[in-house]
């Protein structure tokens, strides 16, 4: 401004010239020899008007130019000279979904503002400001000096400053750096960690590998390692938690022998367990459950079936396994459908459901004439089976004839059913 003055005040001047007029001069030299009486006139300089005409159209020209460069029109022209220096700089593009910046805080000192406008900025970056200078941001959003604001966009000219998203966080003061507390768990299993602080956490498994969990995110993370494992953030926070050894167990079915005693049985039983685990099975199906290492199942009825075993340490670590089973038949007391009643064999010359000779329980059976539904033979001890003689008439059967039984048990196995029945044919060589 200075300099431009000068230059205004240098051409204002430059080519002034004031005529001389010795009668003024005279007339002006004797007014002050009245108001200032001398002893002695002394010869009138003409050079004294000159330079007080020069300073009479100097000030004048001072305040005309003055009344024309107001302050406003200055400070216009510095804002224009700032802007265009702005736009002139390349300003980074911008990602992510947008986040309203905060305008409630007002610097102390100086206006620290941002662009409420641009709202395509990315979701978790914040940049520090408190080496940003005043003139690089705008708008009339108000910011304390040392906060951090979301906004990206309302930067004018870009900080020239490196940061990492993971870190971006609020004001120190109030950044929650807390770590996450994990209890601990078992292997494989599933658990949803949740990053509650204000900077990211990092999980270390055993082997070296690590999840990184974001502020304010959750992920689920699947402890298939067993071992401590190690929680840190970049604040030098630590702990430390243990994921228990957790063995998948695992089972064998026993298919080549189907009954024992009698009774239609499946038995299973279990691997790879720890010694003191607790072993639970069940059937659906059934309606069925077990426990310990082995265990029995009863199918009377033909289909498939689910077994399931779970497994529990001392630790409380469970891990479960199912599998199938095909029944061929229905369980119908393992009773004959023919007999030879000349036989010698004494396991082929008399009827009697080889299962009610091994079960030893309480049990009437009788068989029937499907001809007139009369009782032929009928009989509660298991070793006395029917030799083929109508007792009705004391004779024997005929050759190829076919014959009802019926058999009613007192005390049936659970999910059995309580009576049975068949035909047999009665053989005769």
């Amino acid at each position: 401004m200075s300099q431009k003055f000068e230059h205004i005040f240098k051409e204002a001047l430059q080519n002034q010239e004031v005529p001389y007029d010795p009668a003024a001069w005279s007339a002006l030299s004797s007014k002050l020899d009245k108001a200032m009486p001398v002893s002695g006139k002394k010869p009138f300089n003409p050079w004294a008007g000159v330079i007080i005409a020069v300073a009479m159209v100097g000030g004048a020209s001072l305040w005309y130019f003055a009344s024309n460069n107001t302050p406003t029109d200055n400070k216009r022209a510095r804002v224009n000279q700032t802007e265009t220096k702005n736009e002139n700089k390349a300003i980074p593009a911008q990602t992510a979904d947008a986040k309203n910046v905060n305008t409630n805080k007002v610097a102390a000192n100086e206006n620290i503002v941002a662009d409420p406008t641009n709202k395509t900025i990315a979701k978790g970056d914040i940049h520090k400001i408190s080496s940003i200078p005043a003139k690089s941001l705008k708008s009339d959003n108000l910011f304390k000096e040392g906060e951090y604001i979301k906004d990206q966009s309302s930067l004018v000219t870009p900080p020239n400053i490196a940061y990492d998203k993971a870190d971006l966080i609020p004001a120190p003061s109030k950044m929650n750096t807390e770590l996450t507390k994990i209890e601990n768990t078992c292997q494989y299993m599933d658990k949803k960690v949740t990053n509650s602080s204000d900077i990211r956490m990092t999980i270390e498994f055993p082997n070296g590998r690590q999840v990184v969990i974001y502020p304010k995110e959750s992920k689920t993370v699947d402890f298939e390692e067993f071992g401590t494992y190690k929680v840190f953030n970049s604040k030098g926070k630590e702990n430390k938690f243990v994921v228990y050894e957790n063995k998948a167990v695992d089972f064998t079915i026993d298919e080549e022998h189907l009954f024992n005693n009698g009774i239609p049985t499946t038995e299973v039983k279990v691997s790879n367990v720890d010694p003191n685990s607790n072993i639970q099975w069940t059937c659906k199906q059934g309606n069925m459950s077990r426990s310990g290492n082995k265990a029995e199942f009863n199918f009377f009825k033909d289909g498939q079936y689910t077994i399931t075993v779970s497994s529990t340490n001392e630790k409380g670590c469970s891990t479960v396994s199912a599998k199938k089973i095909n029944i061929a038949n229905d369980y119908n007391l393992m009773a004959t459908t023919a007999f030879k009643p000349q036989d010698i064999d004494p396991r082929y010359n008399t009827f009697m459901p080889f299962a009610l000779v091994e079960r030893n329980t309480s049990f009437s059976m009788i068989v029937i004439d499907p001809k007139d539904g009369g009782t032929i033979y009928e009989t509660t001890d298991e070793t006395a089976g029917w030799i083929g003689i109508d007792k009705r008439t004391g004779k024997p059967a005929q050759h190829g004839s076919n014959y009802i039984w019926k058999v009613s048990l007192s005390n049936p196995l659970p999910g059995e059913a309580s009576s049975y029945k068949g035909i047999v044919t009665v053989i005769i060589d």
